[in-house]
C-alpha cells in the first residue's frame, strides 16, 4: 500500500503547503507509476518514494509551524523581535525554502542536487508541456552528436529528451557549474555533469537506481 497528501502527513494551515506537498507526493508517485505499469520498472521502484518525500515534507511542516507560532502568539517580545524587522523589508527578502529529497532515485550530494528545478520557457513553451513527465537532459555542448551508441541506447531505454540550451538554461547551468543536467519527471533534479565521460556515469547511475526491467 503507499499513501499520500493528508493520509501520509498533515501540516498546520499557515503556509499553505498541505495541498502543495500532496501534489509533490502525487507527483514523486505519476512517474514511478508509470515506468511499473508500462513494464519499465519492476515494483523495488517505490521503495525510495517515502524516505525522499518525508525529508522533504517535514521542512515545510516545521516552517508552517513557526509560522503559526508568530501569528498566534501573544508575546509582545516575540512579535517585535520578528514583525518589526520583517516590516523594514520588502517581499523579495522572504527566501522560500528548496529542501533537498531524502535519499533516493537521484546522484546524493550538494544543493542544488535533490532540489526541485525552474520551470523554464523553451521555444515558447513551458519545460512541462514539451517533456510531460518524462526525462529531460538539459545540455550546452552539442551533447547530441557526441554521445556513445550505449548513451543514446539507454536515452531511448529511459524516454529521455536531450534539449539543447537557450539563453535562460544556459545561464541556470553556469548558476550551478554544469554543462549538463539530468532533471526527473517530477522536475527534481537527478544530477550534472560536465563532459560526454561525465554523462555516461549520469546515464549509468540512472539505469542503476531505477533498478530491473
Amino acid at each position: 500500500m503507499v499513501i499520500a497528501g493528508d493520509s501520509a502527513h498533515q501540516s498546520p494551515p499557515f503556509l499553505g503547503q498541505g495541498l502543495c506537498a500532496g501534489i509533490r507526493d502525487a507527483s514523486s508517485l505519476a512517474w514511478r507509476l508509470a515506468r511499473i505499469i508500462n513494464g519499465r520498472a519492476d515494483n523495488t521502484l517505490l521503495d525510495s518514494y517515502t524516505n525522499e518525500r518525508k525529508k522533504h515534507v517535514l521542512e515545510f511542516i516545521k516552517l508552517a509551524t513557526r509560522c503559526g507560532e508568530l501569528i498566534n502568539t501573544g508575546k509582545k517580545s516575540l512579535i517585535n523581535k520578528y514583525f518589526n524587522s520583517s516590516l523594514k523589508e520588502n517581499n523579495a527578502s522572504f527566501n522560500y525554502p528548496k529542501p533537498q529529497l531524502g535519499k533516493g532515485v537521484w546522484e546524493y550530494g550538494k544543493i542544488p542536487l535533490g532540489q526541485i528545478t525552474p520551470q523554464f520557457f523553451f521555444r515558447k513553451r513551458l519545460l512541462d508541456d514539451k517533456a510531460i513527465y518524462k526525462f529531460i537532459l538539459l545540455e550546452n555542448c552539442n551533447l547530441k552528436n557526441n554521445l556513445l551508441t550505449q548513451d543514446k541506447k539507454l536515452l531511448k531505454q529511459f524516454q529521455i529528451i536531450i534539449i539543447s540550451a537557450n539563453k535562460e538554461i544556459k545561464s541556470w547551468l553556469k548558476t550551478i557549474n554544469a554543462h549538463v543536467a539530468l532533471i526527473r519527471p517530477d522536475r527534481y533534479l537527478y544530477g550534472v555533469a560536465n563532459n560526454y565521460s561525465e554523462t555516461t556515469k549520469l546515464l549509468n547511475s540512472l539505469r542503476y537506481k531505477l533498478g530491473p526491467k
